[in-house]
């Protein structure tokens, strides 16, 4: 099946390795330093945990609730923390530390791609963006995409705190958020992300919203039926946008086949 572009006029947008990609070839990885800042941020919150405790609850987390600081709700309990009233802090806490750790030390990590950021330029007045992340907006969110150059061509940017910490994989709630907000019709949207599980999710919103696997050179084996296009990397899909809304007879249409799609 392929899929006019020309057709689609707002893009919600997944930041850590999407946008931002997460592990590169010399094996530098974002997601090891966010386990590390995580770590740091439960033994100073919870100094009685050993790091095999907290491996645990952190894989509670993330496995059944979609967050990694979730799975330590009984434990703030122990420390007679009320976990309600904490949680938003612990968040904003861990991903404070996973950018200072990030700029400290690999402050060059984390940089525009010209291409990329001239794409975007180019779609300007053509197509709305929005950002939907599990970040902090405040203190991972908007700073990332400030040192990518792109955060101006977003609109609404939501953090998991925006639409009450209910993971991608298991409510389309931020998607419904931020899709009203932008006053967007799922039929003439798509949905940018490297989790196959949110894109499944995604489909029970609204089947006619194009999904957009990025996968970073490391595609799947088979595409399930909720990704309608994969692509290697961003510029490819943004390439793609820009020739089918500036060309007079727009040629750009991406097929679920290949996984690096061909221009039709």
């Amino acid at each position: 099946m392929k899929f006019d572009l020309s057709k689609r006029k707002c893009g919600v947008w997944d930041l850590d390795n999407t946008l931002l990609r997460d592990t590169h070839p010399d094996g530098f990885c974002f997601a090891d330093h966010y386990l590390r800042a995580f770590a740091d941020m439960a033994r100073v919150t919870f100094p009685t945990l050993s790091d095999e405790d907290i491996l645990h609850y952190r894989e509670i987390g993330y496995t059944r609730l979609g967050a990694s600081f979730l799975g330590f709700d009984e434990v703030a309990k122990d420390y007679g923390y009320d976990f309600d009233a904490i949680h938003d802090a612990l968040h904003e806490r861990v991903n404070l530390l996973w950018f200072e750790r990030i700029i400290q030390n690999h402050p060059d990590r984390i940089r525009p791609c010209p291409d990329t950021v001239s794409l975007f330029e180019s779609l300007s007045g053509h197509l709305r963006h929005g950002c939907l992340t599990h970040a902090s907006i405040k203190n991972w969110g908007k700073p990332v995409l400030e040192r990518l150059d792109i955060v101006r061509f977003f609109g609404p940017i939501l953090g998991m705190p925006d639409y009450d910490f209910m993971s991608k994989h298991l409510s389309t709630r931020g998607l419904k958020k931020i899709l009203d907000l932008m006053n967007a019709d799922p039929r003439e949207s798509f949905f940018v992300e490297d989790t196959i599980r949110n894109l499944e999710k995604a489909k029970d919103l609204d089947s006619s919203l194009l999904t957009v696997l990025v996968h970073h050179g490391r595609p799947p084996d088979r595409l399930p039926s909720c990704v309608d296009i994969a692509v290697e990397n961003p510029k490819i899909l943004l390439s793609a946008l820009h020739e089918a809304h500036m060309s007079a007879k727009p040629r750009s249409t991406l097929s679920t086949r290949p996984i690096v799609p061909e221009m039709a």
